[in-house]
C-alpha cells in the first residue's frame, strides 16, 4: 500500500480452516488451511509529520487500520489493529511474515504473566493441537532484528503456532463444537467479531526498545 509517494509493505497472510472440531483450548480443523486473498476494497489515508494512517477494508470479512509513526523518512513502529468478521463454521489464522536472522524468542501470556516458550515446527495438521499456547491476553515474538506483538480483546486459547517455514500464526477467530464453548464471552458467540491489534518494531527501534 502507498500513502502520498510512501510504501508500506506488511508481508502478512490470512488463512480459514473448515471444520468445527476445536475446544478452546485445543485447535483441531477438519482440513489444512486455505489462504484467503485481501483485496482491498476501499482506503483512506491520512499523513501527518509524525504519524500516517491507513484504513483498509476487505470483501466485508476483515478490516485493517495501521498507524505508522515516523520521523522524517524513517520509519519507527507499525501499529496495525485487525478486525475479523466470522463466516460460516471456519476458523480464521493470520500469519506474519518474519525471516528470521536468528534464533527467536516466544512469550504468551497465561493470565498471570508471560511465559518464555520454545518454538514447535508443525508438519502435520493432526499434531496441531498440542502445539498452541493459550493467548489470554497477548503474546510476542522477537529475534535478532524485529519484533512481532500482538493484543487480543477476549482469551482464544490458542495463540501461535509455527510450520517449516518459520511463519508466526495467530487465531483472529475461533469455532468451537456446540457444548465446548468455556471461555468464550457471550457477546463474542452472539457477534462472531473479533479485534486484534499487533505492532512491528523495525530494526533501528528494536534497540530502544529492549532497554525498555
Amino acid at each position: 500500500m502507498k500513502s502520498s509517494g510512501r510504501k508500506l509493505t506488511l508481508d502478512q497472510e490470512f488463512n480459514y480452516y473448515d471444520g468445527t472440531a476445536s475446544g478452546i483450548y485445543i485447535f483441531k480443523p477438519q482440513k489444512d488451511k486455505e489462504k484467503f486473498e485481501y483485496r482491498v476494497s476501499s482506503s483512506q489515508v491520512f499523513q501527518g509529520k509524525l504519524v500516517s494512517v491507513v484504513r483498509t477494508a476487505s470483501e466485508g470479512h476483515f478490516s485493517q487500520q495501521i498507524v505508522v509513526f515516523h520521523s522524517g523518512d524513517t520509519e519507527i513502529a507499525p501499529l496495525v489493529a485487525t478486525t475479523a468478521q466470522s463466516w460460516g463454521y471456519k476458523e480464521v489464522g493470520f500469519s506474519l511474515k518474519t525471516n528470521p536472522s536468528g534464533s527467536k524468542t516466544f512469550y504468551n501470556h497465561d493470565s498471570n504473566e508471560f511465559v518464555k516458550r520454545e518454538f514447535e515446527k508443525i508438519e502435520d495438521i493432526s499434531e496441531s493441537g498440542r502445539n498452541i499456547y493459550p493467548s489470554v491476553h497477548g503474546f510476542a515474538v522477537k529475534d535478532k532484528t524485529s519484533f512481532f506483538g500482538i493484543v487480543n480483546n477476549y482469551p482464544t486459547g490458542c495463540g501461535f503456532t509455527s510450520n517449516a517455514k518459520n511463519d508466526v500464526q495467530c487465531f483472529l477467530m475461533r469455532n468451537t463444537m456446540m457444548d465446548d464453548d468455556k471461555g468464550l464471552p457471550d457477546y463474542l458467540i452472539d457477534t462472531q467479531k473479533v479485534t486484534f491489534k499487533y505492532f512491528i518494531m523495525l530494526e533501528k527501534g528494536i534497540k530502544e526498545y529492549s532497554k525498555r
